[in-house]
């Protein structure tokens, strides 16, 4: 399942390992994922402490099951083209509601705006 509205995202995985000369083979690889729900909240953004002079937004992500995301993967919200990085682990990945056995198919990942 995804959102029939949903926005599209490209997840951007780094390079390869480096090989035992120190040279990373290949360059980063990108993924397009369409139908993401792209959460803001009021109480996810900090605002400018001493030197900073910007805030920092985060948002929840709202991506289908199945979606390869992880650690070190960049996101790419091709609406605007700006920058996101995971925060923690996956939130909420038992989408089977219990009583009625429900599978909305989606899954949740925090991420923050990179500066």
């Amino acid at each position: 399942m995804s959102f029939r509205y949903g926005e599209a995202i490209t997840i951007v995985r780094p390079d390869a390992p480096r090989d035992r000369f120190g040279d990373r083979p290949g360059g980063p690889t990108g993924t397009r994922v369409d139908g993401v729900g792209f959460a803001f909240d009021s109480t996810s953004a900090s605002w400018p402490q001493e030197a900073e002079d910007r805030g920092l937004a985060q948002a929840t992500l709202f991506l289908p099951k199945g979606t390869d995301i992880r650690k070190g993967d960049t996101i790419i919200r091709v609406a605007d083209g700006s920058k996101w990085h995971l925060v923690g682990r996956t939130e909420w990945d038992h989408s089977v509601q219990p009583q009625t056995g429900w599978d909305s198919g989606m899954f949740t990942q925090r991420v923050r705006e990179v500066t």
